[in-house]
């Protein structure tokens, strides 16, 4: 068994200023669009569900 004694490779450093950094959801245009519209349509789903079993019961 012989070893390696080749030198390491240096890796190379990141910029930071490059990476994106991350943004809430909810703090962009497009994020509060889409919260809006899922918490309407949730909402809007369950009212028209309690709507339909209403008329259904009263049948």
């Amino acid at each position: 068994m012989s070893k390696n004694t080749k030198p390491v490779k240096q890796t190379k450093k990141v910029n930071n200023k490059e990476t994106k950094t991350y943004k809430n959801p909810s703090e962009t245009l497009w994020g509060k669009i889409i919260i809006w519209f899922l918490l309407i349509g949730m909402v809007g789903t369950v009212i028209v569900g309690l709507i339909i079993a209403l008329i259904d019961a009263l049948k």
